[in-house]
């Protein structure tokens, strides 16, 4: 019995210690740590612009965030606490120090990959010069965010590996993602009485992806898109419609839906097209909208130098993820409350004011319900 008890004894003083090693185990890690982001350098940013930091220490890991705003870079710092730092298992990474992708995940957004523990690794993809850390996407292709020298570092040895990775800006393609059209002749076309088949054609053309394009372009074609909606032709006008449900999402388009739904509509299917491209526009508009009133409600702005001096640049990763989703977004595809409102006022106007057909209702009665307005 004796000899039970302190077999069992040292498995607890095992367990305690194999604790202990494990809440210390990346102590030797720790430290600041200054480097390039490839992917910024590579882009043709300036030295300066392209570099970042860490700090790890014990209360987690603390990251430079930079956005970029009217061609002005503004960097935060984005605190990831204790219980987002892990080991990921499996894919030759588990020495690494990985970072969830949100509190609960099991999955990793970043890797890092310390020289000391990945020789191979770094001298494969940074044989020219050294590195202390390198950072690896979480998952799919392991491409590299950052290569990172602990501090203090000389500025020759930064520069070294920022040379490395530049390239010359590269002029950015404007419309790319759009199919070419003749403007003047698709009007011509769409102003011509009959030939609906080549009016419902152009339409899906000149509307593919129409959010990807400049603010000119997608005003040019949206005229396009009116002249459909006032074609007698109901297919021309269900077309049309399909223009602000699939890929034409844009702010520009609430004002046509919403005119469009206080005209009397004889037609079951158009009118239940109206009310699923006025229910997609209510979605894009209430999902924006809400990340805009978390962010006002945490700093009271939506600017973000603002934001930067009042938060002294500590976001918390659900901060600045949300704020980074909205930086990014073109003008076009940002939504104001007075459009949510709009777009819901209207539907829940033409609900009370007749009676619906079963396909519309339903539509009307779901946007309704999963896109409430929010005091």
């Amino acid at each position: 019995m004796l000899k039970v008890g302190f077999f069992l004894g040292l498995l607890f003083i095992g367990f305690l210690f194999g604790m202990r090693r494990d809440k210390n185990s990346y102590a030797s890690k720790f430290g600041e740590f200054r480097g390039i982001s490839p992917g910024l350098a590579s882009q043709g940013k300036t030295f300066e612009e392209s570099q970042l930091c860490f700090v790890f220490n014990k209360t987690g890991l603390i990251l430079d965030a930079p956005l970029e705003k009217n061609g002005r870079m503004v960097v935060f710092k984005i605190h990831f606490p204790t219980s987002w730092v892990f080991s990921l298992k499996g894919w030759d990474v588990d020495k690494g120090v990985a970072i969830r992708q949100h509190a609960e995940s099991k999955l990793a957004q970043f890797i890092l990959l310390y020289t000391e523990d990945f020789q191979s690794f770094r001298q494969k993809l940074w044989h020219k010069k050294r590195a202390d850390v390198t950072m690896i996407l979480g998952e799919g292709m392991p491409a590299v965010l950052g290569v990172f020298l602990r501090q203090p570092c000389s500025e020759k040895d930064l520069k070294e590996i920022y040379d490395q990775a530049y390239k010359p800006p590269a002029p950015k393609p404007a419309n790319n993602w759009l199919m070419s059209i003749d403007v003047s002749t698709a009007k011509e076309t769409m102003e011509l009485f009959g030939d609906s088949q080549a009016k419902i054609q152009l339409l899906e053309k000149a509307t593919q992806n129409l959010w990807t394009g400049s603010s000119a372009v997608i005003k040019q074609r949206l005229e396009l898109v009116a002249l459909g909606l006032e074609d007698g032709d109901p297919e021309v006008q269900k077309q049309a419609l399909r223009t602000f449900s699939l890929n034409g999402r844009v702010n520009a388009g609430v004002e046509m839906v919403v005119n469009f739904l206080k005209q009397p509509h004889s037609d079951e299917e158009v009118l239940a097209e109206a009310l699923e491209s006025a229910t997609c526009l209510l979605y894009e508009a209430h999902l924006y909208n809400r990340e805009v009133r978390k962010i006002l409600t945490d700093f009271d702005t939506m600017d973000l130098e603002k934001i930067r001096d009042k938060t002294k640049g500590l976001l918390t990763p659900e901060q600045y993820e949300i704020l980074n989703r909205i930086n990014q977004r073109k003008e076009e595809v940002c939504w104001t409350a007075d459009q949510e409102n709009a777009l819901r006022n209207a539907i829940r106007q033409i609900m009370a004011s007749r009676l619906l057909p079963s396909k519309a209702m339903q539509i009307g009665y779901r946007a309704l319900i999963e896109y409430p307005s929010v005091q």
